[in-house]
């Protein structure tokens, strides 16, 4: 469909219906812009409203067909009640009386913007030192935000506050214009490109630098116990303190650099962790007690060389929304109990060489080759909304454990570098599915059956599809045809439908 049909409809829709239309934080200052919409909007009901929120008055100035209303702030009670919400945990107010003392000098000086409060609030809630909050309260910031009149000073300090190697990925994607949008695995690379994933055989990289020097942490590092962030990635610390475990506030933990040894035994104990980002160089992962981590929302393994089997119990993971493994090249199959991870939202695979998702281990060193016709799979319970899958060389179909439960929930589908994929096992129809990538899988012969609601599909380098989806000749055509963007080897399809 082109832009003047899809305007055409709009219009039709709107003919003589009243509307409520809100456009929130609004940046663009191109008037021609506005004026091209306002067109689009005048067919409405008597009566309809369009209301816009803005940073910028010369926005406001440009869009308003009446005087702006300047919003105020909280009041003092009030956002000093925002900021604590967010600088403390529940019940924990009363044990720090000196730093929230500093915390209401803070607050005054953020005007009674939520934003701020928020922003200083989540940024502070890690820190129990006197000298952290002061720094906050005296910087220097606070004369650009009073010279400038905007708040990004105060915002720029959640940048400044992050470890060296994400700073510097924010920096290399500002080299990107604005609203450039990445594909997933195009992310995942990047990642691994610049150090977030470390492939096994890469030197150290100059912008490993955070914590570089730490050959060891503390034993007593258990005392710590409002500590809520530890990030190690780039330690040479080879083994973790039993201590580590007593650590009940921690939220996250990234681990990575040349590998931990040996992870503590007890990291069941490690209640309020949100986030665990791992390397190890142990061969399986059963006995660390990770089953229990109930709190757990995103798990990330990576650059494990030596593993070969998870854990079992994953799926009383039941906060679990996130599974990243990759660049674990002897990882031999995934647990058994993964079917039922209702939980879980997004599944990234990558970099397993040896990785058979056809073979599920019930027993640690007992695997068995899944049958469609087993109990297994008609029980599966995964609703995933999105499956990355890239360079799995033993990967040959799509076992349907992975995609039957996930038919009418899963929204992206990622294959990239799979070599020897011939078919999408399973059900056929993916009812939900919004985005297709499929990018070097020479193997793969077609695509599933019913995708409604595709709106993004794009094929790079897979031969055989790309014969299949010429426009009105290929044989996967019709089920295509609807498809309002479609990329074939970096040249833009223009659709039937249209």
């Amino acid at each position: 469909m082109d832009l003047e049909q899809l305007q055409k409809d709009f219009q039709d829709c709107l003919d003589e219906k009243k509307y409520l239309l809100i456009l929130d934080d609004v940046w663009n200052e191109d008037p021609m812009k506005w004026n091209e919409l306002k067109q689009l909007l005048v067919g409405g009901g008597s009566g309809s409203k369009i209301v816009v929120t803005t940073r910028s008055s010369q926005i406001a100035e440009m869009m308003g067909t009446i005087a702006a209303h300047y919003l105020q702030g909280l009041d003092e009670k009030e956002a000093l009640s925002v900021f604590l919400q967010f600088a403390f945990k529940k019940g924990e107010v009363n044990q720090f009386p000196n730093l929230v003392k500093i915390g209401e000098e803070i607050v005054k000086k953020c005007n009674g913007v939520p934003l701020v409060l928020k922003t200083l609030g989540s940024l502070l809630g890690s820190k129990t030192s006197e000298h952290d909050w002061k720094l906050v309260r005296d910087s220097e910031m606070w004369k650009l935000v009073e010279e400038q009149n905007n708040i990004f000073p105060v915002l720029k300090l959640s940048y400044d506050e992050l470890p060296p190697h994400l700073k510097q990925c924010f920096a290399l994607l500002s080299v990107f214009p604005k609203d450039y949008a990445f594909g997933s695995w195009e992310v995942i690379q990047f990642w691994m490109a610049h150090g977030l994933l470390q492939t096994s055989n890469e030197n150290e990289d100059l912008e490993d630098i955070d914590g570089s020097n730490l050959e060891a942490l503390p034993r007593n590092i258990g005392s710590l116990k409002h500590l809520r962030y530890l990030h190690l990635a780039n330690s040479n610390i080879k083994k973790l303190p039993n201590s580590i475990c007593k650590l009940q506030s921690l939220e996250t933990l990234i681990i990575g650099g040349e590998g931990i040894e040996e992870l503590p035994k007890g990291m069941r104990y490690m209640i309020s962790l949100r986030m665990l980002w791992m390397s190890t160089r142990q061969r399986v992962l059963s006995e660390n007690g990770f089953e229990h981590l109930k709190s757990l929302r995103f798990l990330a393994i990576g650059n494990c060389e030596n593993l070969e089997y998870l854990f079992e119990g994953i799926q009383n993971l039941t906060s679990l929304n996130t599974l990243l493994i990759v660049e674990c090249k002897n990882l031999i199959s995934l647990p058994h109990g993964l079917k039922s991870s209702t939980a879980l939202k997004h599944l990234i695979i990558g970099y397993c060489e040896k990785l058979d998702l056809n073979m599920t281990l019930g027993l640690e060193g007992r695997e068995k080759e899944d049958d469609d016709n087993q109990d297994y799979l008609v029980g599966s319970g995964l609703r995933l909304q999105t499956l990355l899958i890239g360079r799995l060389p033993k990967l040959e179909a799509l076992p349907r454990w992975l995609l039957s439960a996930s038919a009418d929930t899963l929204q992206t589908l990622i294959l990239a570098e799979c070599e020897n994929l011939t078919t999408l096992s399973g059900r056929q129809d993916l009812t939900s599915l919004e985005t297709l990538e499929i990018e070097d899988c020479p193997m793969l012969s077609s695509l599933p059956e019913r995708m409604p609601r595709l709106r993004h599909l794009e094929i790079e380098r897979s031969p055989i599809l790309r014969e299949r989806c010429k426009p009105e000749m290929g044989e996967d055509w019709a089920k295509i045809a609807h498809v309002s963007k479609i990329w074939i080897d970096d040249n833009e399809i223009s659709s039937s439908k249209e």
